[in-house]
């Protein structure tokens, strides 16, 4: 637009359908506060196809910028943005992406960004140097780079970019703190110093300031462990399982594993127990795999519900619907659903030494039902429907009988669907 155009001649041209007078239009009313005109003139520019104000339409669902928060309208409006290569859109869609943990199609838009920075600054562009500075430094769909992002400051900032010197200072100047820390850790490290061994070896695994090297962080990290630096143990032990700066060697990351275990190491102990179960660096042993599985996951009552589903189903462990009755009970206090659907299948049939009782079948159906256990709420409706045909109610007959059949809530019987059926035409008051 104009510099000198007026604010009449400016409406008359967004009346007319100029989709870059509408989107002026809207930063007019924006400074004003006007904001309902300034959202009617944001939504006809972007109607009328205009990148920016798809994109300000999409923040503008996106964070509620004066419209209803709605992020399925936001990423339709980030879309048509993206179709016509405006870049901060397909950076939007990369970091919503991210955000909902579907990371094959963050990376699409992402790589899409950076595929165009890296064109630009062929180029010569130097808006795209900083850009590409800010990603590597902040992890915006690459992986850090602190060593890159100082590359990409460097190129802007010689061509007069001020915010790249300025972020280049900041870089700078911590890339000199963590070489100084480095420095004195070597040093301590040297000396034996297992929390400067420690320290050493994140640095060479983070590979900030200075290069990343596997084997330098195996180096450190084990002599650490070695001399009882409790952080090392764990990590080290992951090391030996993964074969990262060494060779994989499950009988050690088992034996340093159980030494953290029988300290109260929760995370080792559940490795600990996934290492028995699978017979890695020890033999196969599942009486093992469920201790320190119990010891790891005390309290915990989504994990006392998989205690109580290994004795339920027999897997691994010899099947005891007692032991199950007693975990998923522990659990379905605690309010866990999945727990209540099976405590309530225990006390409908009856099993081991617990009694059949359907009163407290439907409670725990019914409680699961509540937090939207689909299937506790067929067999909650199922039983009630069923107390209520018993005490000759024939509309619930009429019911019981549709759902014998259709076997909501049960297994089909055809037969006893009849015997309902029948009951409720000779109780149906004509």
């Amino acid at each position: 637009m104009s510099t000198t155009i007026t604010f009449n001649d400016l409406e008359f041209l967004a009346k007319q359908g100029e989709s870059d007078a509408q989107y002026e239009l809207f930063k007019f009313f924006d400074k004003e506060n006007r904001h309902d005109e300034k959202i009617g003139w944001l939504k006809k520019s972007a109607k009328n196809g205009f990148d920016k104000a798809q994109h300000q339409l999409g923040l503008s669902y996106q964070y509620g910028w004066h419209l209803k928060n709605n992020l399925d309208l936001a990423i339709s409006w980030f879309l048509l943005a993206a179709k016509q290569q405006y870049l901060d859109s397909m950076s939007q869609l990369g970091f919503i992406y991210a955000q909902q943990g579907d990371q094959q199609r963050s990376k699409q838009w992402y790589s899409r960004v950076i595929k165009h920075h890296i064109h630009a600054v062929d180029s010569g562009n130097v808006s795209s140097m900083y850009t590409l500075g800010l990603m590597y430094q902040n992890a915006v769909g690459l992986v850090k780079d602190n060593r890159l992002a100082f590359k990409y400051y460097l190129m802007a900032a010689t061509q007069g970019h001020i915010a790249a010197k300025t972020s280049l200072e900041k870089l700078d100047y911590q890339c000199e703190r963590v070489i100084s820390i480095a420095r004195d850790d070597y040093a301590l490290a040297k000396n034996g110093d297992s929390e400067a061994q420690f320290r050493l070896s994140e640095m060479f695994r983070q590979g900030e300031s200075i290069p990343k090297n596997e084997e330098q962080e195996f180096r450190w990290c084990l002599l650490a462990a070695i001399n009882g630096y409790y952080k090392a143990e764990y990590r080290v032990a992951e090391m030996f399982r993964k074969g990262i700066g060494t060779q994989i060697n499950n009988q050690l990351a088992v034996r340093y594993h159980q030494l953290l275990a029988i300290q109260g190491h929760k995370q080792s102990q559940k490795r600990l127990s996934a290492l028995y179960k699978a017979g890695f660096g020890v033999q196969q042993d599942y009486s093992q795999m469920a201790k320190w599985f119990k010891q790891a996951q005390s309290g915990n009552e989504e994990s006392q519900y998989i205690i109580g589903g290994i004795y339920y189903v027999g897997d691994a462990l010899t099947k005891d619907l007692n032991k199950a009755y007693y975990w998923f009970n522990k659990s379905a206090l605690q309010g866990y659903k999945k727990a209540q659907f099976y405590l309530a299948i225990i006390l409908h049939e009856g099993a081991g030494d617990i009694v059949k009782d359907v009163d407290k079948a439907i409670h725990w159906y019914h409680k699961a039902s509540k937090q939207g256990h689909i299937e506790s709420t067929k067999r909650y409706e199922f039983l009630t429907t069923k107390n209520k045909a018993m005490a000759g109610d024939s509309a619930a007959q009429r019911t019981l009988g549709g759902m014998l059949i259709s076997g909501i809530g049960t297994t089909k019987d055809q037969t006893e669907a009849t015997k309902w059926l029948r009951l409720a035409s000779r109780n149906y008051d004509y």
